[in-house]
């Protein structure tokens, strides 16, 4: 329980007090006795959201340091700057403290792992909370959408899903990957954190400008590790170090008063009706912290393994039976690849049978207006059939002819084969699946059309020598890597067929 309260509440309090002991003479008449009973209802009411609810008191003041330390930079500030935060971790300690602290409780605990896992600061976690207050189906007044506040060109650069039946940008899960790729193509370009974080708001053209006119002394004074914010420091950089001053030693010590957050799998189920039955929650609380899925009835699409949100309460046991269960039919790949003796350790694959047929994944769904889709491996695309031309097929789906080439990775010269996938948007930067057995006829250009990967970006991924043509025919059982980058020290690996 939080001991500070505010002046007027303990002024409040005195007056009640009073009140209370004038209440304590003998009742003369029944009209005392009526107005004695209404000021003892008033004083219960009182005492009830003083002591019981948290958002009316307010936490110990928290001062914001002279050097502030974030990821593996040292930021130093002029005495503007440093009142300018101070007063913005005033205003956040004092509104509604405790409840953003229990939803970061609830939160967190799915956000932290995914930056882990893709090298990024912990602390970017706080920058949702400015962002959006934690709020999954946020829309700002710029119309920024989710968690992260993607807006309609952040979509294209990151490679987010948004169509009729799926918006990933109100996927907690997908969102943050995504954040996590746009934060590391802007540290490549500025390698400065607090550039990084300012790029992701005002973006590469705009950080620059800003930069310029903070002028020589800040330039001067940012050395390596260290920065210097002055006084043209924008409020974006002041907002999200003040939500982490004002956050950050309050949170991950509690769990969530009532719910915790699980990832489940779908893979049986159909709609929310069936998983809230199995994972014995509510479908109100599976739409609350799943608002991604726009089909009526909440029925899931059946294009991959969607990953949904469950939110059940700390006494549910069916997450606790399930809990030690591990799936060994999956493949066992290594995200990152260290140097040295750890690299030759996780260079092992256990391969697995896969299914025939499995990939491309074709589904023929309807949108909103009731007309036919086909989703190509969660991408809109078409199965050729004969008599077809790229000018014919560009003609059907509404696009231009040099998009329609862009998005398949093809010239002008090719022709279209019936039977074969092409896709009517831009193709992914990895796959659903971590690898591919290459069999007889299969090229670079096929195997990029099989799983909606860009040919370049396939080519990447394998460490491809640039001599080597792509659209001949690969040698037969080679291992091809789909999701991450093959170490350039391993070499390559192939399976023989029986």
């Amino acid at each position: 329980m939080i001991k500070k309260y505010n002046n007027k509440l303990k002024i409040i309090l005195v007056i009640n007090i009073s009140i209370y002991k004038y209440l304590q003479k003998p009742i003369i008449n029944a009209n005392s006795q009526i107005f004695k009973y209404f000021w003892y209802i008033l004083l219960i009411i009182f005492f009830y959201f003083n002591y019981l609810n948290k958002s009316f008191a307010v936490p110990p003041r928290r001062k914001v340091p002279k050097k502030i330390y974030f990821a593996d930079m040292k930021i130093y500030m002029c005495n503007n700057v440093r009142s300018r935060i101070q007063t913005k971790v005033d205003s956040l300690r004092r509104w509604k403290f405790q409840e953003m602290v229990d939803q970061a409780n609830l939160i967190f605990p799915i956000m932290e792992p995914i930056i882990k896992q893709e090298g990024i600061p912990d602390e970017i976690k706080y920058l949702a909370m400015h962002e959006s207050r934690l709020v999954l189906n946020c829309i700002s007044p710029t119309e920024d959408y989710g968690i992260w506040a993607f807006n309609d060109i952040a979509i294209k650069e990151v490679g987010i899903t948004v169509n009729n039946i799926v918006d990933e940008r109100l996927h907690l899960i997908y969102a943050t990957r995504a954040m996590c790729r746009k934060m590391k193509l802007n540290y490549k370009y500025f390698k400065n954190w607090i550039h990084t974080i300012l790029a992701y708001n005002k973006g590469k053209t705009g950080t620059e400008k800003i930069i310029k006119l903070m002028g020589r002394k800040y330039i001067k004074k940012t050395r390596g590790k260290s920065i210097f914010l002055n006084m043209e420091t924008p409020n974006y950089i002041i907002y999200f170090l003040a939500h982490k001053i004002a956050f950050e030693k309050d949170t991950g010590k509690h769990k969530h008063p009532i719910y915790k957050l699980h990832i489940h799998e779908v893979s049986e189920c159909k709609n929310f009706n069936e998983l809230a039955n199995k994972c014995n929650s509510s479908i109100n609380l599976l739409c609350k912290y799943n608002p991604w899925l726009k089909c009526p009835k909440y029925i899931i699409p059946k294009d991959k393994k969607h990953k949904v949100i469950v939110p059940i309460k700390h006494k549910n046991k069916y997450f606790k039976k399930n809990k030690n269960k591990i799936n060994k039919k999956n493949i066992i790949l290594t995200k990152k690849f260290d140097s040295g003796k750890k690299a030759k350790a996780k260079q092992n694959i256990k391969i697995e049978k896969q299914k025939k047929d499995e990939f491309p994944r074709i589904t023929k769904t309807y949108d909103l207006d009731g007309k036919p889709i086909t989703l190509i491996n969660n991408l809109y695309g078409i199965v050729a059939k004969k008599g077809m031309t790229i000018n014919s097929i560009a003609k059907k789906a509404g696009i231009s002819v040099n998009n329609f080439k862009k998005y398949n990775d093809i010239k002008s010269e090719h022709k279209i084969i019936p039977g074969q996938v092409y896709y009517l948007q831009r193709k992914g930067s990895k796959a659903y699946c971590n690898y591919h057995i290459t069999k007889k006829g299969d090229t670079w250009w096929s195997v990029s059309q099989k799983y909606g990967v860009r040919k370049n970006k396939l080519l990447i991924i394998n460490n491809r020598i640039s001599k080597e043509p792509t659209n001949e025919y690969i040698q037969l059982g080679r291992i091809l890597h789909l999701k991450y980058i093959r170490p350039k020290k391993s070499p390559i690996k192939y399976v023989t067929h029986k």
